[in-house]
């Protein structure tokens, strides 16, 4: 794969762990991760995508959405020039949704009557009702199925 290059797996853990624990994941569990992992590119045992999908996924299904979305975050570093790496973005983006959905962020799906770069007209979309990024614009479309006064993403496609 043109995009792997040697990584240290031990330094970029010193690197990004105070990070990792900043941000919520618990201590125990990045140490778990750190130990597991051997390799930074094979989607097995050992590689780095594997072991943090397998934390996240673990996360997930004791609904633990939040922590799913940012193992899964971890998983996907740091480039998304494979398969395992996308999936992992897919499953991220797909707990973040079920996350952001108990905390007062949720957001509705239809259809967008206002192109933007990433949502012609009729296409299918995701609103919200306030900005999640600093790509974002209102959807001022009154047309049926759409969601006038919710915010659309014009660029991330969040």
């Amino acid at each position: 794969m043109s995009y792997e290059w040697p990584v240290d797996v031990d330094n970029l853990f010193s690197e990004r762990y105070p990070q990792m624990i900043k941000v919520g994941v618990p201590a125990q569990d990045v140490d778990a991760v750190r130990a597991a992992i051997t390799e930074m590119w094979p989607d097995a045992p050992g590689g780095w995508v594997y072991e943090w999908s397998a934390l996240a996924a673990r996360y997930a299904a004791a609904g633990a959405h939040q922590l799913a979305a940012l193992a899964y975050g971890y998983a996907k570093f740091p480039t998304l020039a494979d398969t395992a790496k996308r999936v992992a973005f897919a499953h991220q983006l797909e707990q973040y949704l079920l996350a952001a959905r108990g905390s007062g962020w949720t957001s509705t799906d239809g259809y967008c009557n206002c192109p933007t770069r990433v949502a012609t007209p009729k296409s299918r979309s995701i609103f919200w009702p306030r900005p999640v990024c600093l790509r974002m614009r209102r959807c001022y479309s009154s047309a049926a199925g759409s969601t006038p006064g919710r915010w659309i993403c014009t660029g991330c496609s969040c």
